[in-house]
């Protein structure tokens, strides 16, 4: 009995004389991209984000004023690193065929999913748990982006289709990588894969390839 008391003892003391400093900005962000892949903005907790980085959740306030803001700030990196990336992934796709551009680009978009996999399980645990954004901060970016990613395929991409083609197109891959990805296990789950093994990565690859290249070669003029 003496001897767990004076564990407890020595934990409490560890805490105690953590400091705001040792706190970065950095490590609040990956715990709390942890607890958001998990739960949506409205059912987490600033304690649990402290609970899961090993630090107490009061000191996030020396960074984060509250959870809002905290959520504000994960939404815009999110979407600006995805925004972004995908134009990384369009990158010289514009000079080869289109099943050969395509096929890198699902590549290249899988490949960062699976670097960063709590981004689009975050986007998509709040895409559909409300009927108002506006309780979500930071909501907004993530249409913005959706609506970017359109405009940057427009820009770099030689197309011939209208621009309710494209809308078509690029929402409904949009979508479906989204479902596909950010919800990963339910449908690995039905295939019986691991939703983060490679089988899974590359069925959803064949599965893009087979519902979208077809439309891709309509819009561009290709044979």
């Amino acid at each position: 009995m003496k001897h767990g008391t004076e564990k407890g003892v020595g934990s409490a003391r560890i805490k105690k004389t953590e400091k705001k400093s040792d706190i970065t900005r950095d490590r609040i962000i990956a715990a709390a991209k942890k607890v958001f892949a998990r739960l949506p903005y409205q059912a987490a907790s600033m304690r649990m984000i402290g609970k899961e980085g090993g630090f107490n959740h009061e000191l996030i306030r020396y960074h984060f004023p509250n959870k809002a803001g905290l959520f504000e700030t994960i939404s815009h990196d999110i979407c600006d690193d995805f925004y972004q990336s995908n134009i990384s992934f369009l990158d010289g796709l514009s000079t080869m065929d289109p099943k050969k551009g395509f096929s890198l680009y699902i590549d290249r978009f899988l490949a960062h999913h699976f670097r960063n996999p709590e981004a689009l399980r975050i986007i998509i645990l709040n895409m559909v748990m409300t009927d108002k954004p506006e309780s979500i901060p930071g909501y907004r970016h993530i249409p913005e982006m959706l609506s970017a990613t359109r405009r940057t395929f427009k820009e770099i991409i030689p197309v011939i289709a209208s621009d309710g083609e494209i809308e078509i197109f690029i929402s409904s891959f949009n979508n479906l990588i989204i479902h596909l990805l950010g919800a990963g296990y339910c449908q690995a789950s039905i295939l019986g894969l691991k939703h983060t093994g490679i089988k899974y990565r590359e069925w959803v690859k064949t599965t893009l390839l087979e519902i979208f290249l077809p439309h891709l070669k309509r819009l561009v003029g290709s044979p």
